[in-house]
């Protein structure tokens, strides 16, 4: 008897670690523009701890019939990607970390463009304080478009708020 209650306590301990851990899947949020123009950021895994690598990937495929342009200026990049947190509950304007990625000018009907950065939640990011564990962490991208059809550009952007 006491060899079953001991076999039916570790299998018990067993299924409580297995159900706890990670599943490590990815989350994404999408956004739709223009009637077919899709921007897409997705992270690795769906919970990470202070210390993690994030990879968020930024995905923008062009579903409308036309040609869209990517705009650009001496100040401005064509694409961005940053992580921000914020200790007061809403996200602060200080970006911690922005990353100008491989430059392009057009995305033909049907195709799209993807770009991917890392951000080591141990950092500093240049600041005074390290990222803290208890304050709310977002992954930004940003991208200035001209849609078919348009004569300004037009900033589109899509967020997503990491699970930690």
């Amino acid at each position: 008897m006491k060899k079953l209650i001991c076999t039916v306590l570790s299998f018990i301990l067993l299924l409580s670690v297995v159900s706890c851990q990670k599943n490590d899947e990815p989350v994404s949020v999408t956004k739709t523009y223009f009637d077919g123009i899709e921007f897409t950021i997705t992270l690795d895994k769906d919970s990470y701890d202070l210390g993690d690598t994030i990879v968020a990937t930024a995905d923008i495929v062009n579903k409308t019939e036309g040609t869209i342009k990517l705009y650009s200026s001496t100040s401005a990049p064509y694409i961005g990607i940053g992580f921000s947190e914020d200790g007061a509950g809403k996200l602060s304007n200080k970006i911690l970390s922005f990353a100008t990625v491989i430059r392009t000018t057009e995305i033909q009907p049907g195709e799209g463009f993807t770009f991917t950065k890392s951000f080591n939640t141990s950092a500093s990011f240049g600041t005074d304080e390290p990222v803290r564990s208890d304050t709310e962490w977002k992954i930004k991208s940003l991208v200035s478009v001209i849609p078919n059809g348009h004569e300004t550009h037009e900033d589109i952007s899509v967020e997503i708020i990491v699970p930690h």
